[in-house]
């Protein structure tokens, strides 16, 4: 005979906190907690050990849907908190290969400033070159011409003269040339002649020996007379080879001129457009230099905040981790306690029924 309810008399002879089995399991408050729990239930309904039995495999039922329960929610959880550390640490790798890739570009970028400025410097002086070129080019075909002219003014003055000279010596061709003695009445072609010959002071300008002139013009015989128009029209044709000689000069300084003024002007304006590219350019550089700056901040903060919270992220994961293990190895006590509980009452519960049937059956 089995008793679900102690009788009086044995339900306060079971004194069930004084069991011996029962002080070890004081040590945990949870065990504590519950021997007090059943010592009291026992007090109050009577003895019935049903009552008892339920409530331990009540509790116990409850640990391990509670356990089960914790495990898919943590399950859960943690999946939850994995995938969002591989996606922040993808996050922060992605962060850092932009990063390194914009920090590449910008000095890049630096560079090419740098270059462009180098190049605006060489450019612009090149510039300077030419115009300072163009204007030593100027100067040069101006003295060139100032010369030329000069000089044609100064070789037609001979020209003209040797010119005036032989037209009047040829006039006195074939007159009477000599000194005539004193009691010689001069004739009327010597008289033209002597009258001509005075009127060569006006060719005193060009450095030619006029008195020399004079004597040949009027001593010498028709054999010297010819000599000398010959030697005049020797230094005329002179005087004219050296003109074509300038005039050639002049031209081929013209044509040098000519073309350094087109060559310079055409590199100055390839120059000039070349300036304004690369002022272009190098806007264009520091914009995109600006622009990278702000950009790397931006994405140096974000990596920042990225790590951050990576970090507290594997934290929580790790507190998270911690208390679910913990509360898993509290409940697992906890299910040990009532499991100890459960053969303590199922054994001296099942002793006292014998022996309140070995009793009864006397």
């Amino acid at each position: 005979m089995i008793w679900s309810t102690l009788p009086p008399f044995v339900s306060n002879a079971f004194e069930f906190t004084k069991l011996s089995e029962i002080k070890d399991l004081r040590s945990s408050t949870y065990g504590n907690s519950l021997i007090e729990t059943i010592s009291l239930s026992l007090q109050t309904n009577g003895g019935n050990v049903d009552q008892i039995t339920n409530l331990l495999t009540d509790l116990f039922s409850k640990l391990v849907q509670d356990q089960t329960a914790a495990d898919n929610e943590w399950s859960v959880e943690r999946q939850r908190l994995d995938d969002a550390i591989e996606e922040l640490k993808a996050k922060i790798e992605e962060l850092k290969k932009s990063i390194a890739a914009d920090k590449a570009s910008l000095k890049h970028h630096r560079e090419l400033v740098a270059q462009a400025v180098e190049n605006l410097k060489q450019f612009r002086e090149q510039v300077a070159a030419n115009n300072a070129a163009l204007k030593q080019n100027e100067e040069n075909r101006q003295a060139d011409s100032a010369s030329y002219q000069q000089s044609v003014q100064e070789h037609q003055d001979v020209i003209n003269a040797i010119e005036l000279v032989v037209n009047e010596l040829n006039k006195i061709v074939g007159s009477v040339a000599g000194e005539r003695p004193d009691h010689v009445e001069v004739s009327a072609e010597e008289q033209r002649d002597r009258a001509f010959a005075n009127s060569f002071v006006q060719l005193s300008p060009l450095k030619v020996d006029v008195e020399q002139f004079l004597q040949l013009a009027t001593t010498a015989d028709q054999e010297a007379l010819q000599k000398l128009i010959g030697m005049l029209n020797a230094l005329s044709n002179t005087a004219k080879q050296s003109l074509e000689e300038d005039t050639e000069h002049e031209e081929k300084s013209r044509e040098t001129y000519e073309a350094l003024k087109a060559s310079l002007t055409e590199d100055n304006e390839n120059l000039n457009q070349q300036i304004q590219e690369q002022e272009e350019n190098k806007a264009a550089y520091e914009a995109e230099i600006s622009r990278l700056v702000t950009k790397i901040a931006a994405e140096e903060e974000l990596l920042a905040e990225t790590q951050q919270t990576l970090a507290s992220t594997i934290q929580e994961r790790q507190d998270k981790e911690a208390q679910y293990e913990a509360d898993k190895a509290e409940r697992t006590e906890e299910k040990s306690v009532i499991q100890r509980l459960q053969k303590i009452v199922k054994e001296r519960l099942a002793n006292m029924s014998k022996f309140l049937s070995a009793n009864a059956d006397q």
